[in-house]
């Protein structure tokens, strides 16, 4: 039994294909992403251009995101592979925080989208303090963290 369930971690792979196939697909979006953001700038449309470019970044850090998150499940189940320190992925809280990190960014990035793009100015503040109340819930919640690990030690 203790053979079968020390290997059955294994089954983690099949996350990680996906993750990477997902990863994939979406740097592909983020390439035609590019392609509209050209489109935008040669169009001489600069709101669009600025909305395109953000979006494109978005797509991106979402791309790097599913990657980060398949290099991390290799990492905690597979087993160690040849990384930067500050991706090196030890505990399944590291893999969150990393997300934490990342989600911060993509709500910022979507706040600034839709103070662009709002039609009604109600609209963006709106947004924007729901974006705020995100980051903010986020932020407290990876300080919580910190400090317990700093009480602990």
């Amino acid at each position: 039994m203790r053979f079968f369930l020390e290997r059955v971690r294994y089954i983690v792979v099949i996350a990680v294909f996906g993750l990477l196939a997902g990863a994939l697909i979406t740097f592909g979006w983020g390439l035609y992403g590019v392609w509209e953001y050209a489109q935008a700038l040669l169009d001489g449309d600069q709101t669009a251009g600025l909305v395109r470019a953000l979006s494109m970044i978005d797509t991106f850090l979402l791309a790097t995101v599913v990657l980060v998150f398949a290099v991390g499940l290799w990492e905690l189940f597979v087993s160690d592979l040849d990384l930067p320190e500050w991706l090196e992925i030890h505990t399944l809280d590291d893999l969150k925080g990393k997300l934490a990190e990342v989600i911060v960014l993509v709500v910022a990035i979507k706040a600034l989208e839709k103070l662009t793009t709002a039609k009604k100015p109600i609209d963006a503040l709106l947004y924007s303090a729901a974006a705020g109340m995100i980051v903010l819930a986020l932020t407290l919640s990876s300080l919580a963290k910190l400090t317990k690990r700093r009480t602990e030690k």
